[in-house]
């Protein structure tokens, strides 16, 4: 597949995890390792989760790409993720994951709203959307590496956390997504990719890691910190790690 194609692919993901696109081939077997899953149809449930679609709804949901001239019907675009059974790791790029042998559905609103986008996808462009979901990072990462030579990889894209995609995007398993140019159609400064991880993610110049502005593993395990007020204050100025009161050195704009 075509880099330009494979950009424009992935203008149509909107709301996944950190995703960088591999610099692999796109037609070979899958890993036994993996579970894999299509999911371009309507899940069992669909009729209960059925709502009426508003205008806006209706309109594109990639506009800029009706000008793109390119035709796009019966493509697969295809997701290597890793699975660690978090919460909506791999389904929020689609929906109702079902790997073989567990047919059982669930209702889940997030799942089903992913899954009616990618159907939209579908319905508009003719786009199919997969997912294949290696156990674990171990997996993950030994399949990215084992197919980074190989012509006939069928993944055009991977994703996962940011601690672990950051080795490979060092050890050059990954495209810069600024080098591609306009002609990507990617439009990384439209609503949907997130500016903010953006700019964190850039580095001299160059994009490696990109996410959508709807980050659900984000959200799902978001982070805190307690401290005792009282131990900090009777220690402060004893120690390096002392120096300062955290409260300060987030005002100071210090906190890391």
């Amino acid at each position: 597949m075509k880099l330009r194609t494979i950009c424009i692919l992935l203008a149509l993901i909107m709301a996944v995890s950190l995703v960088v696109v591999s610099c692999g081939g796109n037609n070979g077997d899958t890993s036994k390792e993996s579970a894999s899953a299509d999911i371009s149809g309507q899940s069992d449930n669909s009729a209960d989760n059925s709502e009426v679609i508003s205008s806006e709804e209706s309109q594109a949901l990639v506009p800029h790409l009706d000008d793109t001239g390119l035709n796009l019907n019966g493509k697969v675009f295809k997701i290597l993720a890793m699975d660690n059974h978090q919460l909506y790791q791999v389904e929020q790029i689609c929906g109702y994951y079902r790997p073989e042998g567990n047919e059982e559905i669930e209702d889940d609103p997030v799942k089903t709203a992913i899954q009616n986008r990618n159907n939209k996808i579908l319905d508009e462009y003719g786009v199919t959307i997969e997912v294949e979901a290696c156990e674990g990072y171990d997996a993950f990462v030994t399949r990215v590496k084992n197919d980074f030579l190989d012509p006939d990889v069928d993944y055009q894209a991977f994703c996962g956390g940011s601690n672990f995609l950051a080795p490979l995007t060092i050890e050059g398993y990954t495209l810069d997504f600024y080098g591609m140019g306009d002609k990507s159609y990617l439009a990384l400064d439209e609503e949907w990719w997130d500016p903010v991880t953006q700019g964190q993610m850039s580095i001299g110049g160059h994009l490696f890691m990109i996410n959508g502005d709807l980050l659900l593993t984000d959200d799902e395990q978001t982070k805190c910190m307690f401290f005792n007020k009282d131990i900090v204050e009777n220690h402060l100025g004893q120690s390096v790690a002392f120096e300062k009161h955290p409260y300060q050195l987030v005002r100071d704009g210090e906190w890391t």
